[in-house]
């Protein structure tokens, strides 16, 4: 019977030894990894940190952009605007000169034309 409870302890023994073992080994594991997790944290957090910086200064330029294009269609605009009222004068101005032109002919050939079928 003591031969068989030595083999036992023994057994455990062995067995408590490995199972020690295997939980230190996969304490160092979990720190390894908890460390490397850390790390890529951090890194994650600097790059992250970096794209937002590079998003700003775009949207920045978009801005820049925006406002001189703006500024251009504005100007674009307003000489427009000065050539409609140029042609529109111009235009209005038209019907002007032939009434004049119709009415110092009228009266440089001899006055007032007379109506058809008068004496």
């Amino acid at each position: 019977m003591k031969g068989d409870e030595l083999k036992q302890e023994d057994g455990w023994q062995v067995w408590s030894r490995f199972v020690l073992n295997e939980l230190e080994r996969l304490n160092a594991n979990f720190a390894d990894l908890d460390g490397k997790t850390d790390v890529l944290s951090i890194t994650l957090v600097k790059e992250i940190g970096k794209l937002r910086e590079e998003i700003v200064r775009e949207m920045g330029k978009v801005r820049e952009y925006g406002a001189r294009e703006t500024g251009k269609v504005r100007e674009e605009i307003t000489a427009l605007k000065v050539k409609a009222s140029i042609w529109g004068g111009l235009g209005g101005l038209v019907p002007v000169a032939i009434a004049l032109s119709v009415w110092a002919i009228s009266h440089l050939l001899g006055g007032p034309p007379t109506p058809v079928g008068t004496p």
